[in-house]
């Protein structure tokens, strides 16, 4: 079911292969989504992960060569407020994957997406999962799609720990802190905050840039090499670097971190040609940017105004703050 903004109250889903998707924001509030019911239906012929076609015990919404997905609550583009709602029975068997919360989208759960009261009739990873995410070219995926986003679990009743996030399990956005759980998808839970990278580049917009985390370069997110809608999330407790090959900088290039509050803060860099001086880039935002002399006054900046341009390898650092518009912009001349 897709819908409008609209608060959902009550709402209540069962045997389906998809309870609920966002496409906008929206409240769920005190609603119930059930992956399988004691009401056994019919049985009918569907076909299971080692390509078999059998005879299921069960009635099924309908089957697909290439696999199954139950999910109750599906994240896509709407960020919706999560509070009181339980889920049952999402167990992945032969014939599906399944999980009570799931995504449409890469990175889908964007800010200001929050999951609160979360309640749950099975124990995560043995009776079934909370979380179901499908990497590219898996079983129940869809094909070079990914469909594995973020959920801010704010009082941990998914997680287990309160403020933390559940993420994909790759280099760019785990850590050492993070719990890995491989039975979600290959997602992870981190106590890291994260932000929405939105600008240039991002949606459908593809371009030839790369974002490094600074403590794992050769794990970067590449743009521009799968079809998906390209929406990175950046972790405040560690910096970033954006870049381009061939210096294919674009003309206007803007950057702005969404979600970033609670006394947050995050450095990141921009690439930009070695040759370039003030007469050739222009840096403009909000608040106005106020160029300082070290890297070392970048990151004790608390004004929110200050970036730093480390002319030796051609990177304009910025500290992106809270309690302001950020963004930035530069225009080649």
């Amino acid at each position: 079911m897709f819908n409008r903004v609209t608060t959902f109250l009550g709402y209540k889903s069962s045997d389906a292969m998809l309870g609920l998707s966002l496409k906008h924001n929206c409240d769920i509030l005190d609603s119930i989504f059930i992956g399988e019911s004691p009401n056994m239906g019919e049985p009918n012929m569907v076909y299971v992960r080692n390509g078999s076609h059998v005879m299921w015990p069960r009635s099924t919404p309908r089957d697909r060569q290439q696999g199954q997905e139950y999910i109750g609550l599906h994240l896509y583009d709407g960020n919706p407020f999560v509070s009181g709602n339980t889920f049952a029975d999402f167990r992945d068997d032969d014939y599906k994957n399944a999980g009570a919360i799931g995504f449409r989208k890469p990175h889908a759960g964007e800010w200001p997406t929050l999951f609160k009261n979360s309640k749950f009739d099975f124990e995560d990873g043995l009776e079934g999962n909370y979380v179901k995410g499908n990497e590219r070219f898996t079983w129940g995926g869809i094909g070079d799609t990914e469909r594995m986003g973020n959920i801010f679990d704010y009082d941990g009743t998914i997680t287990g720990h309160a403020g933390w996030a559940v993420v994909r399990d790759q280099p760019f956005y785990s850590s050492s802190l993070c719990q890995p759980r491989p039975h979600l998808g290959n997602m992870t839970s981190c106590p890291h905050r994260y932000v929405n990278a939105a600008g240039t580049g991002s949606g459908f917009a593809k371009i030839d840039m790369t974002i490094t985390r600074n403590d794992v370069i050769e794990w970067p997110e590449v743009n521009n090499i799968f079809k998906d809608p390209w929406h990175p999330k950046l972790s405040t407790d560690h910096s970033y670097i954006y870049s381009f090959p061939n210096s294919s900088l674009p003309s206007h290039f803007s950057l702005s971190l969404e979600g970033l509050d609670s006394g947050l803060s995050l450095v990141v860099g921009v690439c930009v040609p070695l040759e370039a001086g003030p007469a050739d880039l222009s840096l403009r935002g909000s608040p106005h940017p106020a160029e300082v002399s070290s890297y070392e006054a970048l990151t004790g900046d608390t004004t929110g105004t200050a970036y730093y341009w480390d002319r030796e390898v051609g990177v304009i650092f910025r500290k992106f703050q809270v309690l302001s518009l950020f963004y930035i912009k530069m225009s080649t001349k």
